[in-house]
């Protein structure tokens, strides 16, 4: 071997390496945009851990504690009562869309497909109507005429919408900062795809030979696919043990439940993973095969 195939051998030995990183790099920005940046991916995800009955409960439980008995006590009602009256109007399915608004719009904000984010939500209707329900029941007066006494003297103080950011003063400015990492993260998968593409034609360009070229890209990217795989299966655990510090095991929020909730960002890795070792073993099958096709052929002939 001259110095001139030296030289093309350490190319593409470079080449190739740049190749493994790039790879298992794409796959996995593939998988975020896939999983972590599609609405669709929470709306799914809420429903299958009960999300939403469980906010629901939690909004049930703030506003009824909220209420002094004593006040309850004049129209003679109760707190349980007057949970389950609020119950009628502040539903499952109301979360749900709201939720479903919020995240969507918090989503689109992230990928530059809106200006701004509409963190508000009409809560005063749904407080009113309840209160109005249990007070129309009790006091013998029909619910309009309950809705208006309600409206005027106990949710009157409610804005509507009210923006949840009110509670959260710092939480647009995170959500900016949140924006500018997403869009560097966009944009560097997207120069990592067209990294791909060039290295490919450049180790393609550097052997000039089909069977050489399937063979120099087949079994590097084997070998990526199989760690790559093999990393998708360790990744639960790693996540735990990063976020065990963060969250105390009494919380509401579990390191188990946020394992489960970005189980499909791990199986999605999987998944394009296990799609990189066929692609590989079909590369590497061809540069065994096709040689022995053409020998096939010449005697033949």
């Amino acid at each position: 071997m001259g110095i001139i195939g030296l030289i093309k051998g350490f190319f593409i030995a470079v080449f190739v390496l740049m190749l493994m990183s790039a790879v298992p790099m794409f796959i996995m920005s593939n998988s975020i945009k896939a999983t972590l940046l599609q609405p669709s991916f929470y709306q799914t995800q809420l429903e299958s851990m009960n999300a939403y009955q469980k906010v629901q409960a939690l909004l049930l439980d703030t506003f009824t504690g909220q209420i002094d008995a004593s006040s309850l006590s004049v129209i003679g009602a109760t707190k349980t009562e007057l949970r389950t009256a609020m119950a009628t109007t502040i539903t499952k399915d109301w979360v749900k869309n709201e939720s479903t608004r919020m995240i969507n719009s918090l989503i689109w904000y992230m990928t530059d497909q809106t200006q701004g984010v509409n963190l508000s939500v009409s809560i005063k209707p749904k407080l009113t109507a309840g209160l109005a329900q249990l007070a129309a029941s009790k006091l013998g007066i029909s619910a309009s005429d309950a809705e208006g006494i309600i409206s005027q003297s106990v949710t009157s103080s409610i804005p509507d919408p009210f923006d949840l950011s009110t509670l959260m003063p710092g939480i647009k400015g995170s959500l900016k900062q949140a924006k500018s990492i997403v869009g560097m993260f966009m944009s560097l998968s997207g120069v990592v795809f067209i990294g791909i593409i060039v290295l490919l034609i450049l180790i393609f360009l550097f052997t000039l030979d089909m069977v050489k070229f399937t063979k120099t890209v087949g079994i590097p990217m084997l070998i990526a696919g199989v760690l790559l795989a093999i990393t998708s299966f360790l990744m639960p655990g790693t996540v735990a043990s990063m976020l065990s510090p963060m969250m105390p095991s009494g919380g509401a929020l579990t390191v188990q439940t946020a394992i489960d909730f970005l189980r499909p960002l791990f199986n999605d890795i999987l998944v394009q993973s296990l799609i990189l070792v066929v692609i590989s073993v079909l590369l590497v099958a061809f540069s065994f095969a096709y040689p022995m096709i053409g020998n096939e052929g010449k005697k033949k002939k």
